[in-house]
């Protein structure tokens, strides 16, 4: 059942050539954004609320580009992880 009027904005920092802190000789921060990011986003979607992922592969935006997309979808909720 979908909650009218609620929705979420998820930020998984990092992506494409930006990888964050490397937290492990071979897990770069940008993989746990986003795989947090999937998480959250299936756990919210199965409380009926909209979720939108502002990058759900391996890709590079901009500042300017993450906050057009937030702006447009127009949250009630903006989350970024870091």
């Amino acid at each position: 059942m979908a909650r009218p009027g609620v929705a979420v904005v998820i930020d998984p920092g990092h992506g494409g050539e930006d990888r964050g802190a490397l937290l492990s000789p071979s897990l770069p921060e940008k993989q746990v954004t986003l795989a947090w990011a999937r998480h959250l986003r299936s756990a919210l979607q199965q409380k009926g609320i909209a979720v939108m992922l502002l990058r759900d592969s391996d890709i590079s935006l901009t500042l300017d580009e993450r906050a057009a997309l937030a702006n447009a979808a127009r949250p009630q909720v903006f989350i970024t992880l870091h």
